[in-house]
């Protein structure tokens, strides 16, 4: 999910830095594509809809920085914004120095749940912890048998929990 959302949010940064001077034209089709980007990444709409406005309010709000171009104006509007959005700070994960800890991945079908799993267990693999994987998705027919290939290479034991 987050790798189609970069791709479509650098296609839209990109036509701006390509392009001349982006004026109020060019901005509101960057603003257009950021948030069918955002949705279709499942942001809710109001989250999405807030971050895009407020890129195009800021583009043309303010007089520019002193040496600063109205695109790199922009572009550097349009990073502050996705910050704020993503979050300006990483958390660590916690997990439980004495006991199990369960982390559980939901999402839409599509969303790299599974990639995720396998990047998460060879990340915590490497750390010394004790990784198994439990599959639930009894919807999505191959689904166990991708689990398998990835976690070959990860050396992580799967579980089956339903078929």
């Amino acid at each position: 999910m987050l790798n189609k959302l970069g791709t479509a949010l650098n296609k839209a940064i990109t036509k701006i830095i390509r392009g001349g001077p982006p004026d109020k034209k060019t901005v509101q089709e960057l603003k257009n594509e950021m948030l069918r980007a955002l949705l279709e990444a499942d942001v809710q709409f109001d989250l999405a809809a807030s971050v895009v406005n407020e890129v195009e309010r800021k583009s043309f709000e303010k007089d520019l920085p002193e040496g600063l171009s109205r695109k790199k104006s922009v572009l550097s509007i349009i990073h502050e914004e996705l910050t704020k959005f993503l979050g300006e700070k990483a958390y660590p994960l916690k997990l439980h120095p004495d006991r199990p800890t369960l982390i559980e991945l939901v999402g839409i079908q599509g969303s790299g749940k599974t990639t995720t799993t396998a990047k998460l267990a060879k990340y915590l693999k490497k750390r010394g912890k004790k990784v198994a994987v439990v599959t639930a998705d009894n919807f999505r027919p191959g689904a166990y048998e991708q689990l398998q290939q990835l976690f070959l290479r990860v050396r992580c034991p799967i579980l089956l929990f339903y078929q």
